[in-house]
């Protein structure tokens, strides 16, 4: 759906990166660009277990890339 975020994970340091053409290889998850969704994401083990790799994920960061911060 056009209203979805891809999120991959990358593969040489485990972080997590917005896809936003959604191009980039690897196993990807999707999340709605919201503040609930986001927070949902960020819940200990949920992209790793997504990405079926441990994954670093820094909600602020993606917050302020949508501008969701403030």
């Amino acid at each position: 759906s056009a209203d979805l975020l891809r999120l991959i994970c990358d593969t040489d340091q485990g972080t997590v990166a917005v896809d936003r053409f959604r191009r980039l290889p690897g196993r990807g998850a999707w999340v709605h660009p919201s503040e609930s969704c986001i927070r949902a994401a960020s819940a200990p083990g949920r992209l790793s277990r997504a990405f079926r790799r441990q994954a670093s994920f820094d909600a602020d960061a993606l917050r302020a890339a949508l501008d969701l911060v403030g």
